[in-house]
């Protein structure tokens, strides 16, 4: 029997028998205490009332399911078709690392009474629906990135979609932002659309590596351009990019001196590397051919304020300079013997593995505030065939950049530079 029935049936009990007790007169006192007892009842029954109507309200208040609509990232967890947008159900595995969201009900299915669309009504009215719905239209629009640079026309193949080629390949696209002593360092590799956008599609055939000796005093550089027509050329170019820096910090780190450098011991060593790894893979030599070039650039400026910079290339790699002008100047590097963007296979005459004699070398004495630009032919041809090009990238690489900048430049659009686009720009002071 529930609390308050019990006493309603104990106050009345009471109050029947002092009634009873007045009528009979059995005691004297009896009128008096069915007066006193029927006047607690009717207390009693008032406050029982009081108290029984905000009760009454929560009770219907606790029945009734709550729903808490959740509205997901556009392409989130939430957004599956079992479950319907904004719900994260909880039988839902999420996957590792993935973004906590808070806890979510499950759906009940639809309240007796409920009005049609009132998700949708309550997911509008949502402030993380509105972040949602913005981010659906900002994927629409091309994510708020700015367009890509377009020089001479542009090209159908650069707006289309990348393709993955057919065997494990190193990624697309690579970057680094560094900084040595009074150097500042941005390097990017981007794979062309040539060969990104067309079956078969192939894998980015450049690389480059940057190190410091173990001091600090020394920067080291190396850039490589796999040759188009070798199949595993992008291995030849990550064998020859790694060795080459390897083998410069370990003669540093002997307090070599860098202007003292044997270029053809050095290049020998990589086209001997280059050789065993093909060997080991069941490759030809000729399956891995690049062309490379390698820097080694002192970090801090001596006390007439130049810097040394000690240079080597073979092929068609290049070196340019910007000394406060408008424009990128040719420093270092071979052009291509042949017309056109494209290397023809049989003008290959000078690359690694099979002539590294062909190497060349300089020294440089660089002063104050000149940056420098180590390029493979996917930047150095539009730079020397592109006067609009060349008098962009003397504005924005004036100064150093932010690293998406430089990413934003690397990735241009022009109708016939559709290589493998890959620099490293050194920034010698302000």
């Amino acid at each position: 029997m529930p609390r308050e029935e019990f006493r309603d049936n104990a106050i009345h009990a009471l109050v029947v028998a002092g009634a009873l007790l007045a009528l009979v007169g059995l005691a004297p006192v009896g009128a008096w205490a069915a007066l006193f007892l029927l006047l607690a009842a009717l207390v009693s029954a008032f406050r029982l009332g009081l108290a029984r109507r905000p009760a009454a309200g929560l009770a219907a208040s606790a029945a009734a399911p709550v729903h808490q609509v959740t509205a997901e990232p556009a392409g989130g967890h939430g957004s599956g078709a079992a479950g319907g947008p904004g719900f994260d159900w909880p039988d839902k595995p999420r996957r590792p690392g993935a973004a906590s969201h808070p806890p979510t009900m499950a759906d009940p299915g639809p309240r007796a009474g409920s009005r049609p669309g009132h998700r949708a009504a309550a997911a509008r009215r949502s402030p993380s629906a509105t972040v949602a719905l913005s981010a659906a239209a900002g994927d629409a629009a091309g994510n708020g990135c700015p367009p890509p640079l377009v020089f001479g026309g542009g090209s159908r193949a650069h707006g289309a979609p990348w393709l993955l080629p057919r065997r494990p390949a190193q990624p697309g696209v690579t970057a680094d932002d560094a900084t040595l002593g009074g150097l500042g360092v941005l390097a990017a590799s981007v794979v062309g659309p040539d060969h990104r956008c067309a079956e078969p599609a192939k894998a980015r055939q450049d690389a480059y590596r940057i190190a410091r000796d173990d001091s600090g005093a020394h920067l080291v550089v190396a850039v490589a351009d796999g040759i188009s027509a070798c199949r595993y050329s992008d291995l030849g170019a990550q064998i020859a990019v790694t060795t080459a820096v390897n083998l410069l910090v370990e003669e540093l780190r002997e307090g070599g001196d860098p202007r003292l450098v044997d270029e053809f011991r050095l290049y020998r060593e990589v086209a001997e590397r280059m050789r065993a790894t093909a060997a080991g893979r069941g490759l030809a030599e000729r399956e891995i051919g690049v062309v490379m070039i390698v820097a080694v650039i002192a970090a801090e400026p001596e006390a007439d304020g130049d810097r040394t910079l000690w240079l080597s290339w073979l092929g068609d790699v290049s070196a340019w300079q910007l000394t406060g002008g408008e424009r990128w100047e040719w420093l270092a590097g071979e052009g291509k013997s042949g017309t056109g963007s494209m290397l023809q296979e049989q003008e290959i005459h000078a690359a690694l593995p099979w002539a590294p004699d062909a190497v060349r070398r300089e020294v440089f004495r660089l002063p104050a505030g000149v940056r420098l630009a180590f390029l493979t032919d996917g930047v150095g041809d539009p730079l020397a065939g592109s006067p609009e090009f060349n008098a962009h990238l003397a504005r924005s690489w004036a100064r150093k950049p932010s690293l998406m900048s430089f990413l934003h430049d690397m990735d241009f659009d022009a109708r016939t530079y559709l290589d493998d686009r890959t620099a490293v720009v050194v920034w010698t002071g302000p």
